[in-house]
């Protein structure tokens, strides 16, 4: 097994956060539940993020998402102050601006709370989420609500990147 970099550490989480770590049919349930067909015709998934760096793995690897299945990132970056404000108003007007929400964890409970989020077990069981090598204190606290699993860590290895 070749050594674990930091960089290929980051691209592959970054990859397996894009694809939401989800098989084909599940992606199709992703889409589906988005209003968008799963056919061979480009799709677009909205993925609101804070701007700047953390936004970076979805634009490196836009193409290995479009072709690994058919989904284009459109990419719409907020600043970090005024992010969890901008979230919200969207979603009680229900604008469906966003398709992916990539947010701090610590929004989760409130996100959860509001009915904003879908568990993310709707479109595939647990274990397609790849979750065992973030530990349970982390994984249970950052990415659960009730028991029930709503995000998918971008940066296993820092728990404040978790959601």
């Amino acid at each position: 097994m070749p050594p674990i970099t930091r960089r290929g550490f980051l691209a592959d989480s970054a990859k397996a956060s894009a694809l939401l770590a989800l098989g084909g049919s599940s992606v199709g349930s992703l889409l589906s539940a988005c209003g968008t067909s799963s056919s061979s015709e480009a799709s677009t998934l909205a993925v609101e993020i804070d701007s700047g760096q953390n936004a970076n793995p979805f634009m490196w690897f836009a193409n290995d998402m479009q072709s690994a299945v058919g989904v284009s990132p459109k990419i719409i970056g907020l600043p970090f102050v005024g992010q969890y404000e901008k979230i919200v108003s969207e979603m009680i007007t229900r604008s469906n601006v966003y398709d992916v929400l990539a947010f701090p964890p610590f929004f989760l409970g409130d996100f959860v709370a509001k009915g904003f989020l879908h568990k993310l077990t709707d479109f595939g069981n647990e274990s397609d989420f790849k979750l065992d090598d973030v530990l349970p204190v982390y994984r249970d606290v950052y990415l659960k609500r009730n028991g029930s699993l709503y995000g998918q860590g971008r940066h296993h290895e820092s728990p404040d990147h978790l959601g």
